[in-house]
């Protein structure tokens, strides 16, 4: 039986676990950032270190964040997490430029865009 239960638990052990949510709560997001050295196999500018949210390895701007101007923009736009925006029918296309091009032009490099 103690075969059987570690050989079916195997796969478990070694799985990768990711886990995503929207960045609703900004002090939560905030309290959680880190700063990190950057994977030496990875362009970023040049710079050695980054601040990376460690709440969730995937986070993503919502209806309820994605105001251009606002806190939760200017806070994703500083992490280098990789991010999701969520694009609903409720987003108007000029909209959506805007906030991409927001996100772009952080000091982030393009192959995050």
């Amino acid at each position: 039986m103690a075969n059987f239960f570690l050989s079916s638990i195997a796969p478990l052990i070694a799985c990768h676990y990711f886990s995503s949510h929207e960045g609703l709560m900004l002090d939560y997001e905030e309290s959680l950032t880190r700063h990190f050295p950057v994977p030496a196999s990875v362009n970023h500018g040049g710079k050695t270190t980054a601040f990376y949210n460690t709440s969730a390895h995937f986070l993503w701007i919502g209806d309820r964040t994605r105001q251009v101007d606002g806190a939760h923009v200017e806070y994703f736009r500083g992490i280098r997490n990789p991010i999701g925006i969520k694009v609903g029918p409720t987003m108007a296309n000029e909209e959506l430029v805007q906030l991409l091009d927001s996100e772009c032009a952080s000091e982030l490099p393009r192959e995050r865009c």
